[in-house]
Parts: structure tokens; sequence; C-alpha cells
């Protein structure tokens, strides 16, 4: 079945397109083609989801904030109480890191004042001196509340397809999102409801590898007002609403693919360079791709396997034709008198 995408007329903001096929998934995530429409390159950025079910909800958001939970130790009822789990779990990180000579990124006296217990709370929250910090601690597990995207889609592919391709329940569907951040660009700053942050990658080489780019939630009070925690394309839609705002869609795309399809993809991605080594360069990411190339040829219904064995059938050659072979007499030249033959 060819990809199609269906959206209700309504719907101005997401599509849906289904895909049956790791060859057609990965073609609708194409940049050359007519979805993904800008007037710059890379007007488009996209994140994987080993699940469709997923939401696009930051981590120290989700699930009440279960994950940020386990390292704070105590519960959150609104803003305020928010706002100090990620202020607390952000200088914690700050200062083991620091404790051990590691590189903070944009780091300086200001930074390092905010976090002090004696200053004065930040009148909204992430104040913007955090940020790159805050992106570091992301990209190294800790629970934020920015959302990671990539700029190449194949990327934000191969981390749909991975933890799919692991999973024992391969049911349902996987996903790429994908984001028009030209559209958001041109927005105004009122009706604009989050915010495309970048970070250093210098000194943060997964989010280098991974073309990491995220996108902001629009900055909270620490007051006794309730936790925001929809997702990014419900906040979106409701914003639009709000302000009464029409542009032509769509904003986002959802890419769909069967979670059966998971490992054909992550093989299809490394036909393409695509690896977990390429998405975090260390020998961490080195040993995981080394184990994944063995799973693909571990068993004859592997995609490795397959291939391999339709590349020896082409590749075979056939010693069956009959060859015939003219003896030719070599034409010799009598020698002059007194002299020696031609060569000699």
């Amino acid at each position: 079945m060819d990809p199609s995408a269906t959206a209700p007329p309504s719907d101005i903001l997401v599509t849906t397109i289904h895909c049956e096929t790791a060859a057609q998934f990965m073609t609708a995530l194409s940049p050359r083609g007519p979805a993904y429409s800008s007037a710059l390159p890379r007007g488009w950025i996209f994140r994987g989801h080993s699940n469709d079910v997923f939401k696009l909800v930051p981590t120290a958001l989700r699930n009440e904030s279960k994950e940020l939970l386990e390292l704070v130790l105590y519960s959150i009822a609104n803003n305020e109480e928010q706002q100090s789990a990620e202020q607390r779990v952000l200088v914690n990180f700050l200062e083991v890191a620091d404790s051990i000579g590691l590189h903070i990124p944009e780091d300086t006296q200001r930074l390092r004042r905010s976090f002090e217990c004696r200053s004065k709370p930040s009148e909204v929250w992430p104040p913007d001196e955090v940020l790159s910090l805050m992106a570091l601690a992301q990209h190294h597990g800790v629970p934020t509340r920015l959302l990671d995207w990539s700029r190449h889609p194949l990327k934000a592919a191969l981390f749909a397809a991975f933890d799919a391709s692991e999973a024992e329940d391969k049911s349902g569907l996987l996903s790429v999102w994908a984001l028009s951040i030209e559209k958001l660009e041109m927005l105004g700053e009122e009706p604009k409801p989050f915010v495309v942050i970048t970070a250093p990658s210098a000194t943060n080489s997964n989010l280098r590898a991974q073309e990491g780019i995220f996108t902001l939630a629009k900055h909270i009070k620490p007051d006794k007002s309730a936790v925001d925690r929809r997702p990014f394309d419900e906040i979106l839609r409701d914003t639009f609403r709000s302000y009464g705002v029409k542009s032509p869609g769509p904003w986002f795309h959802r890419v769909t693919l069967p979670r059966t399809e998971a490992e054909q993809l992550c093989f299809d991605l490394a036909l393409e360079g695509i690896t977990r080594a390429t998405l975090f360069p260390d020998f961490y990411g080195v040993v995981k791709a080394m184990k994944d190339a063995a799973r693909w040829y571990s068993a004859d219904d592997r995609p490795g396997s397959k291939r391999a064995k339709e590349h020896l059938k082409s590749f075979s050659i056939s010693y069956e034709t009959t060859v015939n072979l003219i003896y030719v007499p070599l034409e010799t030249t009598t020698p002059p008198k007194g002299g020696k033959p031609p060569g000699h």
C-alpha cells in the first residue's frame, strides 16, 4: 500500500502519513518530498517515537512528572513545586559534573549565582542562562522541560526504530513527528506557545552527532497555578483557537509504520550510514552498533541474511558455457644467410 496522508478538513495542524514498509517510510520522510516544502533548507525538524501512543510531552512533565520525582523525592502539585524540582536536578547535575572536571557549556558566574539558595527566584522559568546546561542534562538522561528533535529525518527515524526493534511486543505503530519551524518563526510573540532552542554542540558530542535542536514550552511563573502537561500539538491547537489564528497547514506531519518493520528499518538506515554509533559517537555506541549488525545476520529471516542471500543469487557465475579454442600456428621467419633469427 502506498503511503497515504489523511487529516480531517478542519485540522490544519497535523497530517498523518501511514506507511506499510520501511522503504515507504524512509521515502515519506525525505525532505525532497512535497510534504516538507520550505523557503529555506531544513525548515522542518523531526522526532522519533518507538510507540505511536507516546505524546509530544517533555520528560519533566510526562506521567505527572514521574521521572523528575525519582530524583527529588517530593510531590509536585503546582508550578512553584515543578520549578523547584526542575531547578534542583539541574543544580545537582552542575555540581557533580563540575566536581569531576567536566566542561559546563556557557559556564558563568551569573549561571552559578542563579542557583544559589539565597538568590532571588527567577520571575519566569527557565531563565535563558540555564538553557545550554538544561540541553546538556537532557541529552544525558535528566528529565527537563525541553523536547528534543533532530534536523535529520533519518536520525529521528532510528530513534523510533531501535527501541521498537528490541521490544518483545511488536504490536502497534512507531512514528516520526515533523514540525515546521519555518511556520513557527512566522508567529508573533504573543500567540507563539513554544520556541525553538539551540545549544552549543562543540561540548556535546551527542547533540552534534544527532543534529539536535529543542522546543521549549512557554516560560512558566513559579506560582500556585496548575502544571500544564498538554502535548505540544494540543497546546498549539488551543492557542490558535484562543487567538483566532488561521494559517495554512499542516504544521505537523506524523509518519507511522508498523512496529513489525522496525528491524528492517534499522537495517535500511544502516545502509544509509545511520547507526547507533552515528547517534552516540563513543565506544558504547560502537558496541551497540556491533550488536545490531550481528543480530541482522543471526538467522535466515533477519534483514541482513535475506539481503546477503539475494546478493549472492545475483552475483552467481555460470561455468557451463562452451568455449571453442582455435589453434593458430605461430608465423615463423627464415633468418637471412649468415644472420640471426629476429629477436635474437
